[in-house]
């Protein structure tokens, strides 16, 4: 690849951000070159820490961690990557794309190494915190790769593509023998995790972009309000995180870190609403249409985490794990490509609404699907269901992240920054809120069904063999815990579905609007 000099630059192909790449036109084989870097760049980006939060429990004692200590490395990485773009965006826009890029991987890489070579829960906790600031960098770097590949009545795909490319590292990782990773006492995984940083690095050496211009963004307030949304962000994602595993009102730090997130982010939103140009337009990020799509996207990205928590519980139940279900995430792997290929073959500005629903739609059958389960399930009477909500997610996110930057577009580049923070925090903290809510839902309606069993049953029921009641007991217990699962897809169903609602009542007003349009006064 050539180097920065090699280019020559006319005023059209300046890019409208500071921060982004100039768009030259470039050589089919560095088009190429740029796509293959792009989908690399976006599917590493979580695939390490997929790798970590499918297996949580198995490599509990590599890290000589209990289980339940296992989940803080998810609330970090989820913390971080929440706010990360709070500095990505601004810093891209004062330092260059480079700086921040090989600077966030280079990061990344020091914090694995150290996992590598002391291998503790701490390292682990630093390199998942690390691992949430690359994956914003790596995500943008994918989108200004795509930018530069494509011509330009095709660039809009090149900000829906990375975003739903993000979502296949989870099924990926399932395909990753269990045995393979804890080899070693999780040896192997923490090369595999130090590995994917160096390889980023490498890659994007050997193909840089075009130089862009840049300009001071950073105002000395911005410290005390990233320093306020970092801490608060990352204490939300630690709470919900640890809430369902330590359960919410059992463990007292629970509370205190999602005390800790409204004070913080509080704080933060008070700050802003001080300052005459401030980071975060609380004003845009108030405005309805911007709350109610933000909210849809938060739902679905909730409703994924069935997934992750939901399925691989009720197979538990069947003592089964990832290495006896690859088929059914393979299967998952291949719906999900079908959504990107059939979003990025359909996407359209006229038609970013209807997309939505047809996505939700997939999500809502597929949990409906779920609901019929049993105790006897096996992965493959999953497989239709679990596809049918894979396929509905990547299709999504692309038409979700386009119609708020079409918003964005009305209002003029001020409001950049708060939009695309916004939608990555809900696509970040939508996993753990799922996830957490739920296991809570699965627990509450298992021990509710426990008590129910219990008020039927009992040891001096002349029905019941006294030398059977240990047998009969743990089959209640499973089945209460089976019962739990079927009410978790069942709201699942309904979330899917209220979502749906919503954005046909959109789009209904929006095709009326259009029809109908206001008279401006004389």
């Amino acid at each position: 690849m050539s180097t920065d000099h090699a280019y020559h630059f006319t005023e059209d192909q300046r890019p409208n951000v500071a921060g982004a790449p100039y768009l030259p036109p470039h050589t089919l084989g560095r088009r190429v070159a740029y796509v293959i870097v792009a989908l690399l760049m976006s599917l590493s980006g979580t695939f390490g820490n997929s790798l970590i939060t499918e297996n949580l429990a198995q490599l509990a004692g590599g890290y000589s961690a209990y289980s339940a200590e296992m989940v803080w490395l998810t609330g970090v990485f989820v913390g971080v990557g929440a706010c990360s773009n709070l500095f990505v965006i601004k810093g891209r826009q004062q330092f260059g794309l480079p700086l921040m890029l090989f600077g966030a991987l280079g990061l990344y890489a020091l914090a694995a190494a150290a996992d590598v070579l002391f291998a503790n829960l701490t390292t682990a906790i630093l390199s998942r915190a690390a691992n949430g600031l690359a994956t914003s960098t790596a995500v943008a770097s994918s989108v200004y790769y795509l930018m530069s590949a494509l011509p330009q009545s095709k660039r809009i795909l090149a900000v829906a593509t990375p975003i739903a490319c993000v979502q296949l590292a989870q099924p990926l990782a399932r395909l990753v023998p269990v045995d393979f990773l804890i080899a070693d006492g999780n040896t192997t995984l923490r090369l595999l995790v130090l590995l994917i940083p160096v390889l980023q690095i490498v890659i994007l050496a050997l193909n840089p972009l075009p130089p862009t211009y840049r300009i001071k963004t950073f105002e000395w307030v911005d410290l005390i309000t990233g320093v306020f949304v970092a801490c608060g962000a990352v204490m939300l994602g630690c709470g919900l995180a640890t809430a369902s595993t330590y359960w919410w009102n059992d463990a007292p730090f629970v509370g205190e870190l999602m005390l800790g997130a409204v004070l913080t982010i509080g704080a933060a939103l008070l700050v802003e609403a001080c300052r005459k140009r401030p980071e975060i337009d609380i004003g845009w990020l108030s405005n309805r249409h911007i709350c109610t799509f933000m909210g849809i996207a938060l739902l679905e990205r909730v409703s994924l985490a069935v997934q992750t928590s939901s399925v691989p519980g009720l197979f538990a139940l069947r003592s089964l794990n990832n290495d006896q279900y690859h088929a059914l995430f393979g299967w998952v792997s291949v719906a999900m490509l079908a959504g990107i290929v059939i979003m990025l073959a359909t996407l359209n500005p006229r038609s970013l609404l209807y997309q939505m629903v047809a996505a939700l739609g997939c999500i809502a059958m597929g949990a409906l699907l779920a609901c019929f389960s049993n105790g006897s399930v096996r992965p493959q009477d999953l497989i239709v269901s679990q596809c049918l909500i894979g396929f509905g997610a990547t299709l999504f996110v692309g038409p979700a992240l386009l119609y708020s930057v079409s918003q964005v577009l009305k209002q003029g580049p001020q409001v950049l920054v708060p939009t695309v923070l916004i939608f990555a925090a809900t696509q970040n903290l939508g996993s753990v809120i799922g996830s957490a809510l739920l296991n809570s839902v699965q627990y509450a309606t298992q021990r509710y069904a426990i008590s129910g069993y219990a008020n039927r049953l009992s040891a001096t029921d002349p029905r019941i063999d006294p030398s059977a009641l240990s047998t009969l007991s743990s089959q209640v217990s499973r089945q209460a815990s089976v019962i739990g699962y079927l009410n978790s897809f069942r709201l699942v169903l309904v979330i899917a579905l209220a979502a749906t609602l919503v954005v046909l009542a959109a789009a209904a007003y929006s095709s009326y609007s259009n029809r109908h349009p206001k008279r401006k006064p004389t």
